[in-house]
């Protein structure tokens, strides 16, 4: 139960260091997302709505972005397989420039660069998201246990015992009475004798 108690403090640990690295990667997120919204505002009025619009909807390749998802087990837990995802991103640098750079102004291209940082960091919030829900579905695991041990197992485990002791304390007291019985039957077979 000290391995599991010695888990359930690492796994709780991670947790609220990762609920504040969450916390700040949101931050991040929503601050880098606003920078994008203000390109693109300041795109559709160097270029109008409408050739922003086309620009957007122009084909895209599928493999502009791609995630590799990978799990890593977690260092510090002994009793539990804790995999956390690890997500990299892998882009092709040319791939969202569909568009001509001399037909464009350089707002599109400051706009599209902000963009890709978005998906970056979008990109690393899903994956501290992702390790905190397997961090918590692993220390709801873990408490479980540690329940199960500490009032079902160890409970079970004093009733036998207790139940064994008395068993063996009424053999012992058969046993005494027997004794007694024996020691009697001695003093009244040697009384015979001596008489």
């Amino acid at each position: 139960m000290d391995l599991l108690n010695r888990d359930l403090e690492v796994l709780v640990k991670e947790f609220f260091r990762l609920i504040k690295e969450v916390e700040a990667a949101r931050w991040r997120l929503y601050e880098n997302l606003r920078e994008t919204y203000r390109r693109y505002a300041e795109a559709e009025m160097v270029l109008g709505a409408r050739r922003v619009r086309l620009l957007a909807l122009t084909n895209v390749e599928e493999d502009v972005l791609k995630i590799k998802v990978r799990e890593k087990r977690m260092v510090g837990v002994r009793l539990l397989n804790v995999l956390i995802p690890s997500v990299e991103s892998v882009e092709k640098p040319t791939a969202l420039l569909n568009y001509n750079l001399l037909d464009t102004s350089a707002v599109v291209e400051d706009m599209v660069n902000q963009v890709r940082e978005s998906l970056r960091i979008i990109v690393r919030v899903i994956e501290a998201e992702a390790t905190l829900d397997a961090i918590a579905q692993a220390m709801g695991i873990t408490k479980r246990r540690i329940n199960i041990i500490q009032y079902r197992i160890i409970p079970s485990i004093d009733r036998m015992i207790r139940y064994i002791e008395s068993i063996l304390e009424e053999r012992a007291r058969e046993d005494a009475i027997r004794i007694r019985i024996l020691q009697r039957k001695r003093k009244v077979r040697s009384a015979v004798t001596a008489s």
